[in-house]
């Protein structure tokens, strides 16, 4: 009976050291309480500028694109994007027929490639502008930001862009159906800043100023801070 103490006592003994060093070890393993939230912050820096040409070819000024921006048939647009910290930027474009298109990246091997942070990438690239032709209607774009990949929006593209014509609606459906869900799975990301980096009148005072370029779009930009998820949607009325 003795001996049988002294071996529960011993176990005992032993059972509290692994407790005590398993708790010990989970204590040094575990952050530090709000560490990994601060991880988290701010993992979303990146530039957006919108832009339209209104008016005509001897008079043409540049508007920012708010939602709801009201233009016309023959009125010009362009966009541009900056990453400051490294993360996943998609612009997805629906016409007025319900026709999508991925705008940005250019193509999904561009994540692989020429995708480089503190560099300006043009929407459409270099000079051109997109047009808006004679077909009215609402032009809907989405810009999209995520620390992680969004594979199933660019398996969806790779189909859709290699689709029947007559499939291709059913796709479209899908990748609305893909960009509803992923929303409502990120509803509780943050949006930390979201602030014009120069005033309207800074940016009409730069268009009047000799030498300047009236068309440069990144006298438009605005900065956007956010934490692992951001969505914006502009709506183009084309009327």
């Amino acid at each position: 009976m003795k001996m049988n103490r002294m071996a529960s006592a011993h176990h005992a003994s032993v059972v509290g050291c692994i407790a005590l060093c398993f708790f010990c070890v989970g204590v040094l393993a575990a952050p530090p309480a709000g560490l990994a939230a601060e991880a988290k912050k701010d993992n979303i820096l990146f530039k957006v500028a919108f832009g339209a040409l209104i008016g005509t070819e001897t008079g043409m000024r540049l508007e920012p694109v708010r939602n709801s921006t009201i233009l016309k048939s023959g009125d010009k647009f362009k966009m541009m994007l900056e990453m400051e910290k490294k993360c996943y930027l998609y612009v997805i474009y629906k016409n007025s027929q319900g026709e999508m298109s991925l705008l940005f990246p250019y193509d999904i091997e561009q994540f692989e490639t020429n995708y480089q942070t503190s560099r300006k990438y043009f929407l459409p690239p270099r000079e051109a502008w997109y047009e808006l032709d004679s077909r009215t209607g609402s032009e809907t774009f989405y810009v999209i930001a995520s620390s992680q990949r969004l594979r199933d929006v660019e398996y969806l593209f790779t189909r859709y862009d290699s689709a029947e014509p007559s499939r291709k609606r059913g796709i479209a459906l899908q990748v609305l159906s893909a960009l509803d869900r992923i929303r409502a799975e990120n509803r509780d990301y943050t949006i930390v800043a979201e602030a014009p980096l120069t005033s309207d009148t800074t940016t009409r005072g730069v268009e009047r100023s000799q030498g300047a370029d009236p068309t440069d779009i990144s006298s438009l930009a605005t900065q956007v801070r956010a934490s692992d998820f951001y969505s914006k949607t502009y709506v183009i009325e084309h009327r």
